[in-house]
């Protein structure tokens, strides 16, 4: 993950962290053109759900518009009409329809035939940048980095909305939705060596009125994912040993993965989002190796380690 800038001196380890959002990760191809214009050098790619499949694209270095006119051909709200009629049976008798871990409404089919043509028999072998994609097991809550092998079955397993599409099996393992455990997988590139992260999440608005169990659920599924997407945002930006840019596109509480006439709009909120932050990117990249930074890093390091032996040789608490 090395490599030199434009004058001979050695670059940060630069990693891009795409996070999860459903139909709003379109976004991701407005910062893709931001980078590419501007020349910006990424080592590593690493994306949950949404994030993974653009991430995958980004890796394989198809170019943004490229990318923008597949989306606008390819997503289409024929995507999530494939309903898995046997499926909804098991809802209405779980026993005796034999409910289980491979359950969605929706049957995944085209999804999977999508994921096919965009990526054939890509393997994680044959991307031009180093790409990880995050998972949830089923069955243990762990996030699940997957980084060899079909790269159309990674993404499948990373996008598997939970209610929605079914999970996908893995080493033999059910895998789901990457937002679940990761919605922003920031770790993930740090335990790759990456000294500078930029990322792109997506905090989900809430909606203001709630006027059905649908509604309800999204709302309650909403609420945890945002105290998850802070809380891995805030704790890794504190890390000492790296530096954090965060992108973010806000958008209306009441887009949903069938509003394809949004597509357009996400793709300039994506672009916007990163131009907003493109002098820090560009600061953060010129600056992170200069002496002064190093030693500012070094220093954090070291309070932070005073801290923690301080904190461990407190005495027990006794009431």
């Amino acid at each position: 993950m090395m490599g030199l800038s434009r004058n001979g001196s050695r670059r940060p380890r630069t990693a891009l962290v795409l996070g999860a959002g459903g139909i709003k990760t379109v976004s991701h191809i407005g910062l893709f053109k931001v980078l590419r214009r501007e020349g910006i050098e990424i080592d590593l790619v690493v994306g949950s759900s949404g994030g993974a499949l653009f991430g995958a694209a980004y890796s394989l270095g198809t170019d943004p518009d490229v990318l923008e006119q597949m989306v606008r051909r390819y997503w289409r709200k024929e995507l999530f009409r494939d309903y898995g009629y046997s499926q909804l049976l098991k809802m209405l008798s779980p026993r005796m329809f034999r409910f289980d871990e491979n359950f969605g409404v929706l049957k995944g089919e085209s999804m999977q035939r999508l994921l096919g043509r965009m990526l054939g028999r890509t393997t994680f072998e044959d991307l031009a940048i180093p790409l990880r994609v995050v998972a949830t097991d089923l069955q243990t809550g762990d996030a699940v980095v997957l980084r060899e092998g079909s790269v159309a079955e990674a993404i499948r397993a990373s996008i598997a909305i939970p209610i929605l599409l079914p999970p996908y099996r893995v080493d033999g393992r059910w895998l789901l939705d990457g937002a679940v455990s990761s919605p922003l997988p920031i770790e993930h590139a740090i335990a790759e060596g990456a000294e500078v992260i930029i990322s792109m999440g997506f905090p989900s608005a809430l909606h203001s009125r709630i006027d059905g169990p649908l509604r309800l659920v999204t709302q309650l599924m909403r609420i945890t994912g945002n105290r998850l997407y802070h809380a891995e945002l805030a704790y890794h930006a504190r890390n000492p040993a790296i530096e954090v840019v965060p992108v973010e596109v806000h958008c209306d509480a009441n887009i949903g993965m069938r509003d394809v006439h949004e597509i357009p709009q996400l793709i300039v909120a994506g672009e916007e989002a990163a131009e907003r932050q493109l002098d820090d990117i560009r600061r953060t990249l010129a600056e992170f190796h200069r002496p002064r930074n190093r030693a500012k890093r070094h220093i954090r390091m070291s309070m932070r380690r005073a801290l923690r032996t301080a904190v461990a040789e407190l005495p027990p608490y006794d009431r």
